[in-house]
């Protein structure tokens, strides 16, 4: 607590910036179309599949989420993800709308005092991971403004890029390639990344042996939604990219998550995408 208070005082955090529950990290221009975005730090989440985490999430900072979505600007923070529709165009991102909406409005509302990445480390525990990439892609930001900084911190953190194929290889150190398919996951191991590879319900541990078949390491999320005591993000620590030529950890087979009603829908969108599906 008392180096914790010392870090504090060092940095020169206002009050507003303590007592906030967000802080808005930077705000810029999109690397994927140049409009105008926001990257905010969440200081804690309720998502119980990751456990003690904060968030960073970017956000269209002109245009409210839903409508973002619907018009195809999203592009700005989302870039090509995959999962972003159905091929009925119905909305197929994991990431809740409602949540997005109300983070936009404390935004515009100015409730996120700026912060710069130092001071968002003194304000977080340091038992807390954080989770880039809670909402867009993390490459849509600067590496060499915000990002680069991570690595000097000694932090531990969680992270996902669909934009994988596209961004600079800095990335890759921080962030999982965030995949819907096994030939997606060999192309992103062929340029130096670690992939975090989403599947239909019931197909993980096929999906792993399949991994291993084409010589990748890869292994099962051990998260179980049915499990009270199950292992959750911020102990499991395996989603932080590939920190160098000797990092051979596995890459992450993941099995869609969400509400029942859901769940089947998904599952097909991704039979879909993997050219897989037969109607």
């Amino acid at each position: 607590m008392r180096n914790r208070f010392r870090r504090l005082i060092k940095l020169k955090t206002t009050i507003r910036q303590q007592r906030a529950n967000g802080l808005l990290l930077w705000q810029g221009r999109s690397l994927f179309d140049g409009e105008d975005i926001a990257l905010i730090g969440l200081k804690k989440t309720d998502n119980r599949k990751i456990g003690q985490c904060s968030q960073m999430l970017t956000l269209r900072a002109d245009i409210e989420p839903a409508i973002a979505r619907r018009t195809g600007a999203d592009f700005s923070i989302c870039g090509d993800c995959p999962i972003k529709t159905t091929v009925e165009n119905k909305q197929m991102c994991y990431v809740d709308g409602r949540f997005l909406q109300t983070v936009y409005k404390e935004l515009i509302a100015g409730k996120y005092p700026r912060a710069t990445i130092r001071q968002f480390d003194a304000l977080v525990p340091r038992y807390m991971r954080w989770r880039l990439g809670a909402y867009g892609n993390p490459s849509g930001v600067p590496w060499f403004e915000v990002w680069r900084e991570l690595l000097s911190l000694g932090r531990k953190w969680l992270s996902y890029d669909h934009e994988w194929l596209r961004c600079t290889p800095y990335h890759s150190q921080v962030s999982m390639a965030s995949v819907e398919t096994i030939e997606d996951a060999i192309h992103a191991a062929d340029l130096g990344w670690r992939s975090f590879l989403v599947v239909p319900t019931g197909e993980g541990e096929l999906t792993v042996n399949r991994l291993k078949k084409k010589g990748l390491p890869a292994t099962l999320c051990p998260y179980n939604p049915k499990d009270i005591n199950t292992m959750t993000c911020d102990r499991c620590g395996l989603c932080d990219g590939k920190k160098n030529d000797r990092d051979n950890r596995p890459h992450v087979v993941h099995e869609v998550t969400g509400h029942q009603v859901t769940l089947k829908s998904r599952s097909r969108h991704l039979r879909i995408l993997q050219g897989d599906y037969h109607a």
